[in-house]
């Protein structure tokens, strides 16, 4: 691949980024839609589940299941024979039997709600697994194409009569998920779609060419799966996922000068050169992620800093204590110094960055303002949207018909 970005604004860049950062395995995208994660990549989507989690679930004990890989196309082609089936699924055999390799759980959670008693509130539940779907044409590694992980799905019935509180509910955390990754976003609200969904809505940023994305959907579940799940009348019911995608286009987005993480999702949130002995005074809430390193300085900078992208570097200099950020580079570090306030600093930065990114991309200004809210020509209304985004305005590319036709990545 030659290094000019393609359209969407991936290069490759991008991929040595995953590759030198140990999130990839080196070599191993070359094959379309297929990779593998390393250890520094695998702790970054257990944060990315564990945050999304948070953010989404009602109740902090929601359940988590990891869904069967391989389920029966007999089975499969009952559950979708009412909306057609999900685009591009990997049908096999095996053991003499027609499977196919799993593209949603949606009804597998819906049917395990529905079993569990009535009184039981919030009935929640969450996937976690490997899922399988094959987009035609170019796709980047981790974006949602063939070897999908990790596959995110949230599942909840509400009562019919609150419906419309809790779907507000989870707009607004899903977009303060996606704000604390420092990635601006809005909410789409396309209506029905077939009978799959009552409600179809989309959260979606754009990239720094200015091409819309997909990074997550919300469905009110539509006739079809209600009907297979047995869902109650008095009950409506609600389908969120995202994937791996999302952790691909943090490193799209916040690739300026290496690799930069948001303090939401990094596993070592602040870095200290030295033992832990010798900074037993250091100020912190006790929910922060330190990492302690040894390495010469110089070294523990350029893998903690700039290959695993941590937010915060403190050592100890010749007369006090230094701490190295992006924003700033070095300052010092004293007694009155909170680290809670400079990782926020840090991502109130980056989330700056992205928006500069976007307003100066070569697409036309990409955002709606307040005053503007609906799509005409496509019926598309914007039901939610960033803070970091108001007074921008939005671009012809979202205008283009989706899911009939392929106007997202």
């Amino acid at each position: 691949m030659s290094e000019e970005e393609n359209s969407f604004g991936i290069s490759r860049k991008y991929y040595s980024l995953l590759e030198e950062t140990d999130i990839i395995l080196p070599g191993s995208s070359t094959g379309k839609g297929f990779h593998f994660i390393r250890g520094w990549g695998a702790a970054l989507l257990d944060r990315l589940v564990t945050h999304f989690e948070a953010a989404v679930s009602v109740n902090s004990n929601a359940k988590t299941r990891s869904r069967n890989v391989v389920i029966s196309s007999e089975l499969y082609d009952g559950e979708v024979a009412g909306f057609g089936g999900f685009d591009a699924v990997y049908r096999v055999e095996l053991f003499g039997t027609q499977s196919v390799l799993r593209p949603d759980a949606a009804l597998a959670g819906l049917k395990e709600l529905v079993g569990r008693p009535e009184n039981e509130d919030p009935r929640e539940t969450i996937a976690v697994f490997q899922g399988f779907r094959s987009v035609k044409g170019g796709t980047p590694t981790l974006f949602r194409d063939r070897f999908i992980y990790p596959f995110v799905q949230y599942n909840r019935l509400v009562r019919a009569s609150s419906v419309n509180k809790e779907t507000q509910r989870a707009i607004d955390a899903l977009v303060s998920f996606f704000d604390s990754l420092c990635i601006p976003v809005r909410v789409l609200d396309f209506g029905p779609w077939k009978n799959y969904a009552k409600r179809l809505l989309a959260v979606v940023s754009h990239s720094g060419t200015g091409a819309p994305t997909i990074l997550a959907m919300f469905f009110v579940v539509g006739d079809v799966y209600r009907e297979m799940a047995g869902i109650p009348a008095s009950h409506e019911a609600f389908d969120i996922g995202i994937t791996e995608k999302v952790l691909g286009f943090c490193v799209l987005l916040h690739r300026a000068n290496d690799l930069q993480l948001p303090s939401s999702i990094s596993p070592a949130q602040v870095v200290v050169h030295g033992d832990a002995s010798g900074f037993g005074d250091l100020p912190y809430d006790n929910r922060i992620r330190i990492v302690f390193t040894n390495l010469p300085q110089e070294e523990a900078l350029k893998v903690w800093v700039g290959r695993r992208g941590a937010p915060l570097f403190v050592t100890q200099g010749r007369r006090k204590r230094r701490v190295f950020s992006r924003s700033r580079q070095w300052e010092d570090f004293d007694e009155s110094s909170d680290l809670s306030r400079l990782l926020r600093r840090e991502d109130d930065a980056l989330t700056q960055a992205a928006v500069s990114r976007m307003s100066n991309s070569a697409s036309p200004p990409i955002f709606l303002n307040d005053s503007e809210k609906e799509d005409s020509s496509g019926g598309i209304e914007i039901v939610s949207y960033s803070s970091s985004l108001i007074g921008n305005r939005s671009t012809s590319l979202l205008r283009q018909r989706w899911p009939e036709g392929r106007a997202f990545y």
